[in-house]
C-alpha cells in the first residue's frame, strides 16, 4: 500500500506530465517481489527499494534524487548510507535479465549501441539489442 502511495506522489508531482505511468508502477511491484521471492524470509530493506526506483524511474536524471526521497519517505525507510548504482550497474543488470522490461538508452547522435560496447556491457559479436 505504501508503495502504492510513493508511486502516486510521484506521478501527481512529475514535471513532464504522463512521463513515468502505471508500468514503472508495475514493474517496480514486480521488481521487489522478485527480490523478496530470491530472497527468502528477507524483508524489503533500502538496497532493495534503491535498486527498484533506480531501475524503473531512471529516465529523468534531473527529477532522480526527488523520486528516491519520495519513496523513501513514504515507506518511512532511512535513504542515507544506500548506495546508488551507477548507470552502467543498471544497464547490465537489465541486459542480464530475463524478466526485466524493455531497456531504452536515450542518447544524442545515436549512440547508444557504441557506448554499449565501450562499455563492455554487449560484445561486437553478440550486437543483440
Amino acid at each position: 500500500r505504501q508503495i502504492a502511495k510513493a508511486y502516486n506522489k510521484v506521478y501527481e508531482n512529475q514535471r513532464q506530465r504522463d512521463f513515468w505511468g502505471l508500468r514503472e508502477f508495475y514493474s517496480t511491484v514486480k521488481h521487489i517481489n522478485r527480490a523478496l521471492t530470491v530472497n527468502k524470509g528477507q524483508t524489503l530493506d533500502g538496497a532493495m527499494l534503491m535498486n527498484s526506483i533506480q531501475r524503473n524511474f531512471g529516465g529523468k536524471p534531473e527529477e532522480s534524487k526527488r523520486v528516491i526521497n519520495v519513496f523513501f519517505e513514504t515507506l518511512g525507510m532511512q535513504e542515507a548510507g544506500i548506495p546508488r548504482l551507477d548507470t552502467t550497474k543498471l544497464i547490465s543488470q537489465n541486459i542480464q535479465s530475463s524478466e526485466a522490461r524493455h531497456l531504452m538508452l536515450l542518447t544524442k547522435n545515436n549512440a547508444a549501441l557504441r557506448l554499449l560496447f565501450d562499455y563492455g556491457l554487449r560484445a561486437h559479436e553478440t550486437p543483440d539489442v
